[in-house]
């Protein structure tokens, strides 16, 4: 696998998340560091397939993945402390990560 440039998670199918990112500008959504630097040669990949989770067991899994692999474009915080309430709903989540192809 090449260098990890971002992770994150997702409750959505990984098109329609790179879909998400890549037209972010176009659909009013934030403009990250992230979305601004992303071109056709970057890459949208499981790191850990959708099963049935918690949303804080996927923040969990994603926080662990961020550590590991040290992402540049990935802001520096705590997303779990900065949420207020938890999706406790089983749902499919996933975790992924985006490279240079």
């Amino acid at each position: 696998m090449n260098d990890i440039i971002y992770v994150g998670s997702t409750c959505l199918k990984l098109d329609k998340l790179e879909g998400n990112h890549r037209n972010a500008e176009g659909k009013g959504y934030t403009m990250t560091k992230f979305r601004k630097a992303l071109s056709p040669e970057m890459k949208f990949e499981w790191l850990v397939y959708p099963s049935m989770r918690t949303e804080e067991e996927i923040l969990v899994l994603e926080g662990r993945l961020i550590d590991k692999y040290l992402p540049r474009f990935n802001e520096a915080y705590d997303t779990i402390s900065m949420k207020k309430k938890l999706d406790t709903k089983l749902m499919p989540r996933g975790v992924y990560g985006v490279t240079y192809v």
